[in-house]
């Protein structure tokens, strides 16, 4: 179940963010790289207000719905408490950045980004996931960023069309939220409108810790374009950016990894099956690692390939970054597994000690290395929480994950160093030399492969 969920979701979630991606490319070429750092800016300011909507509550309601626990009075009630934090968060998005000295159209882009948050406040994807309903959420998130997508080609000629770049944005998440509503209605049930004031705040005690941390990851993964934007450094801003949204397009293996193993811990630490994680880890490893280091030997050609000329100097940006990459993605299991256990304040405790570590780093690495030690001071703080959670997770399993490393770090070298050898070749020759090395060792390690996926059935 849990591959078939992966690759389900991941079909959706890959073509989404190819089409996010181009959607990212096309901006490249359309708008200045200052505007494109203020895009992101706009949208990184957003996010942190959107966050009053989850709360915790989308995994609270993920693992109810896991469990089978009044499905239909958990989604009444976590659609109707969020529709009320959506409206409050919209207004104090529009509200705050008017105190903000920054130039008019910043301040419109801001305002027309804000509307997001009410919609995404109603989008009801956790629901599906928590069902195992897969592809209702695949043909969501693909049908979002391809809007977008589309939007963008038809209207944005140039920077002076820049305000079609949030209204484009926030048309495709309205569909996408209202496609997903309109499923809940056919398969499974209508929506209530159900608020007990006494009641909402009970929910919200009882999901402050994952909430907490919710806010907190968002706080200090995007602190750096903030960061990055209050100390008006436009042009590293606008590098960091393009290292950023990168960077991105890897993590839709996280996000969709996330999203699919909370379901199947649960389930599995129910059954008291512990010795799960070791297999968990290893195919993570083997294909994490090779593909990381792909990358970093590749970014220079692969932005120069990708972006204009003139944001080169955020390949630098990326190939730091793909340390985060490494650490998040082995993090989300020792975290997963934490919320699973329901250790929920345990792990708020780490994620709020690498936040506060995170707000200590950015400032004084973002000021004196720019957007080289704002992308350190990120990669920094995903090792620290990477360590505090792995010393969590050891108090109820002894996981070594030393053991794991081995035939990952072996799988690792044949495929990585023909490429360190031949990295002066094209571009498209050194893609294709990887993938005939990588499936080669694949069916050279089939049977170890196997074995690892056979006990994640």
């Amino acid at each position: 179940m849990i591959v078939k969920n992966f690759l389900f979701l991941g079909f959706g979630e890959i073509l989404g963010r190819l089409f996010s991606f181009l959607s990212i490319l096309y901006l490249t070429r359309k708008i200045s790289l200052i505007n494109f750092g203020e895009i992101n800016f706009s949208l990184s300011y957003i996010n942190y207000f959107s966050l009053l909507t989850n709360l915790g509550l989308l995994i609270y309601g993920i693992r109810r719905v896991a469990y089978g626990l009044t499905p239909k009075e958990t989604v009444d009630k976590i659609f109707s408490f969020r529709l009320l934090l959506g409206i409050l968060a919209t207004f104090l998005a529009i509200f705050f950045i008017n105190f903000l000295k920054e130039d008019i159209i910043l301040k419109k882009l801001v305002f027309i980004y804000s509307f997001f948050i009410l919609f995404d406040a109603i989008n009801l994807e956790w629901f599906f996931l928590g069902k195992e309903e897969i592809k209702f959420c695949a043909l969501n998130r693909f049908l979002v960023n391809f809007l977008y997508f589309l939007l963008l080609l038809i209207f944005l000629r140039s920077d002076k069309e820049i305000l079609f770049i949030p209204l484009s944005f926030i048309l495709g998440n309205l569909i996408g939220t209202l496609i997903l509503i309109y499923f809940y209605y056919k398969k499974f049930n209508r929506i209530s409108f159900l608020l007990n004031i006494k009641e909402a705040l009970f929910l919200l005690k009882e999901t402050l810790p994952l909430g907490g941390a919710q806010i907190l990851i968002q706080v200090y993964t995007l602190s750096s374009i903030i960061f990055l934007g209050f100390f008006k450094m436009k042009k590293e801003l606008g590098y960091y950016s393009s290292g950023f949204r990168l960077l991105l397009v890897l993590m839709i293996f996280d996000r969709i990894f996330n999203q699919i193993i909370l379901p199947f811990l649960t389930r599995k630490f129910q059954e008291k099956n512990f010795w799960v994680l070791k297999n968990l880890i290893r195919l993570v490893l083997i294909f994490l690692l090779p593909i990381t280091f792909f990358l970093f030997l590749v970014s220079d050609k692969l932005f120069l390939f990708l972006f204009p000329s003139e944001y080169l100097e955020g390949k630098r940006v990326f190939q730091i970054l793909l340390g985060f990459f490494i650490f998040t993605l082995l993090n989300s299991i020792f975290s997963l597994s934490l919320i699973a256990l329901k250790k929920d304040e345990k792990y708020f405790k780490n994620i709020l000690i690498g936040t506060l570590f995170n707000l200590l780093m950015v400032i004084f690495l973002t000021k004196t290395f720019f957007h080289l030690g704002a992308s350190l001071s990120l990669l920094l703080t995903e090792l620290l929480i990477f360590l505090l959670n792995f010393q969590t997770l050891r108090k109820f399993y002894q996981i070594n994950i030393l053991a794991c490393l081995p035939w990952p770090l072996l799988f690792t070298f044949l495929v990585i160093f023909p490429i360190f050898l031949l990295r002066n070749l094209h571009l498209f020759i050194l893609i294709f030399i990887f993938g005939i090395l990588y499936f080669s060792i694949i069916l050279i390690f089939k049977k170890e492969i196997k074995k690892e996926y056979y006990f994640l059935k």
